[in-house]
């Protein structure tokens, strides 16, 4: 039976936001924050001002890179048995990687997260069929921030058999986070056969690439695990007044992200990740359960299709700040049109607010 499918971007409209993309990375470029990676970007062809940091990319290096991405993949967990494919039509749901507040359901109190919380969140991800990938949920305080990402990594695969991700906090860290998946693996060859993680590149809107995300992709990309790219661009903040204009932003930001890494391992696999987000400017503050928040994840899921990749979308979104009818009908008013439009990962459940915390409810 063929699936129900919504379209908003016609051809002539993808066309137009590419060509736009290309217009941006050609003649205003990108500021990247890296001496290493500019060398990296020179050596795949692309305009690098070294003084400034300023690479331009033409539409040759674009073309080259979308050739050389791997476009479908799948994400293992522990036992080898529970999985995220990537590419292959499939709909994933990923739980919060990581909130800086706390919903208890119990005591209806807002506060600090710590490590059990994390457990928690993973021992009901684990349980949840429609839960693909397990998140911490939340950032823990009694865990010291430099080894935090470690110590969770290692929480989150003692309590679920499914694919996990949490987000590296620098180079370092990284290393030792790998090391875990490694270990699960059983080396470094094996876990190159049998991808367990993936890596989350953000550019800075407006179009900037910047450490710690850039570092930690280098320990990715030589570990062979897949790299999702996903800016946040804001309509009437860090993008356009217009939504096509933020669109076609956020879009030279992903592509910018793809050369990259393509650049640092070239048929490294990719995700697009669609995740612009839009700015009330009344009150200085992202809309999370906007008509527009669905708008463009449909529109993006459009256009990562476009060049043939796995799209990543942000929906399942509220403003609300407690569990309440409020909060069930603007989740699924993202979800449901991201998920009519055919995206393959949709994050992030368990997110109350916006970004005000993390809630098993």
């Amino acid at each position: 039976m063929a699936k129900p499918q919504i379209r908003l971007l016609s051809a002539e409209d993808l066309q137009a936001i590419h060509d736009t993309s290309l217009k941006i990375l050609r003649d205003v470029g990108v500021l990247v924050h890296s001496s290493e990676v500019l060398e990296y970007l020179a050596a795949a062809g692309a305009e690098v001002d070294h003084a400034s940091g300023i690479v331009r990319f033409s539409e040759d290096v674009v073309e080259k890179a979308l050739e050389s991405t791997t476009k479908q993949y799948v994400i293992y967990g522990r036992d080898g048995e529970r999985s995220a494919r990537y590419g292959y039509g499939d709909q994933n749901l990923i739980s919060s990687p990581g909130q800086y507040a706390w919903f208890d359901h119990r005591t209806g109190e807002r506060r600090a997260p710590i490590l059990q919380d994390a457990t928690a969140a993973a021992t009901v991800a684990d349980a949840l069929p429609n839960v693909t990938i397990v998140g911490a949920m939340s950032v823990p305080v009694d865990v010291p921030p430099q080894v935090r990402d470690v110590v969770v990594t290692a929480r989150l695969v003692k309590t679920t058999t499914k694919p996990t991700w949490c987000w590296p906090v620098s180079r370092q860290s990284a290393a030792y986070v790998l090391e875990i998946y490694k270990a699960l693996a059983g080396g470094k060859d094996a876990l190159k056969r049998k991808p367990m993680v993936e890596v989350f590149l953000e550019p800075i809107s407006p179009l900037q690439l910047a450490p710690p995300s850039l570092d930690n992709v280098f320990e990715y990309v030589e570990h062979g695990q897949p790299v999702c790219v996903g800016p946040m661009a804001s309509v009437c903040g860090t993008g356009p007044a217009t939504l096509a204009g933020t669109l076609a932003q956020e879009n030279a930001e992903i592509l910018a992200g793809i050369v990259t890494v393509q650049a640092i391992g070239p048929g490294t696999p990719m995700m697009y990740g669609g995740i612009p987000h839009i700015l009330d400017p009344r009150k200085a503050a992202f809309v999370f359960s906007s008509p527009e928040q669905a708008l463009m994840a449909v529109a993006m899921t459009e256009i990562g299709k476009h060049y043939g990749l796995p799209v990543y979308v942000n929906v399942n979104l509220t403003d609300a700040k407690t569990m309440d009818a409020q909060a069930g009908m603007e989740k699924l008013g993202t979800l449901i049109p991201g998920m009519l439009a055919g995206a393959d990962l949709f994050g992030h459940a368990g997110i109350l607010g916006q970004d005000h915390g993390g809630s098993l409810l």
